[in-house]
């Protein structure tokens, strides 16, 4: 009930309905996450950081607790014991998306510079490439104008998706579902692209994007369609290892120039979510048709909107453990 409650913005409501599941079990640790988050969308962070640590108390080894404890102490600026927190995290489930995503920030917020270039190196861990169609279209044009059909025209597709960080913009459902139409032929190229990833991958055993590399994965492919304001907030990919995004269709004032970065992707801006102090170290990357890019599911990215009426569309996936996640996408460790 409490995180229904949260969901429609009804936090002390929320506080209320976890307190109550507290008194008739004062040993459910899940009832005292669930307060902590909802003490933390109240703004009562040294409530929710206790809350957590309660949840920790009763279950040393709840994920989500610890996750959610180490982004209530980077907003009460205990940046260190937030740090300890994501490492005791990603000790229990290591390459975890959402611990990383905060060991960057709480990094960041260190000032230490050198260990957070090592774990979110753009050059080394983002991949870029030019695909080609191959067989079954005439060449690259006819490609992606077949894939921004099929996505304009998908029955999914749905203005400000709830659950979504599209904003002002459209977004589809599972596009591996049949008909698949031109995605099949898109999917191919991505697993070709994953696999080359794999194999690419630097001899880092105790960097995390090679620690947790899988070796049973699947995909997940969605589309993304922008105009004007349209843009996505800075994000990441929780049950991904890793993500990507494809470029079917591109504005021409996207592409116009390198000088403005409308409708660019932009990656290492946190979640508003952490309330980040540093300017963070950013890197954008200019959209063209028929450019793949690819990156580790915890950096954080988002879009600058286009601020033109032409349609963008973009078709993002992940790369996900099927030895980590169940087929729904919920996490097999908790």
């Amino acid at each position: 009930m409490s995180e229904v409650l949260l969901e429609l913005d009804e936090a002390d409501k929320a506080i209320a309905a976890a307190r109550r599941a507290i008194e008739i079990e004062p040993r459910y640790a899940e009832a005292f996450n669930s307060c902590g988050a909802a003490l933390k969308k109240a703004g009562r962070i040294d409530e929710a950081i206790a809350a957590y640590q309660r949840a920790l108390s009763l279950r040393p080894r709840f994920l989500f607790a610890l996750n959610n404890l180490a982004t209530a102490l980077i907003l009460a600026g205990r940046h260190g014991e937030a740090l300890e927190a994501c490492e005791r995290s990603l000790e229990i489930y290591p390459g975890g998306v959402g611990a990383l995503a905060s060991k960057s920030v709480a990094l960041s917020e260190l000032g230490d510079r050198d260990a957070l270039e090592v774990l979110v190196d753009f050059d080394r861990h983002i991949h870029t490439r030019l695909v080609d169609p191959g067989e079954g279209f005439a060449d690259l044009a006819e490609f992606n104008s077949a894939l921004a059909q099929h996505v304009c025209a998908h029955p999914t597709l749905t203005y400000e998706l709830a659950n979504t960080s599209t904003r002002k913009g459209k977004h589809t459902g599972d596009l591996l579902r049949e008909p698949k139409g031109p995605i099949a032929a898109l999917e191919n190229l991505i697993n070709s692209a994953v696999g080359d990833y794999l194999r690419d991958l630097p001899e880092d055993p105790g960097h995390p994007i090679t620690a947790a590399a899988p070796k049973n994965w699947q995909l997940s492919v969605w589309s993304v369609v922008l105009e004007g304001a349209g843009h996505q907030i800075p994000h990441i990919h929780e049950s991904g290892w890793l993500s990507g995004v494809y470029y079917a269709k591109v504005p021409d004032a996207v592409t116009a120039s390198p000088d403005n970065t409308a409708g660019w992707i932009e990656f290492g801006r946190p979640l508003d979510l952490y309330g980040a102090k540093p300017p963070p170290a950013v890197r954008l990357i200019q959209p063209r048709e028929g450019l793949m890019v690819l990156f580790p599911s915890y950096f954080f990215h988002g879009t600058i909107p286009t601020g033109c009426q032409d349609t963008r569309v973009s078709i993002a996936f992940d790369v996900i453990d099927k030895d980590r996640f169940d087929p729904f996408g919920s996490l097999k460790v908790r």
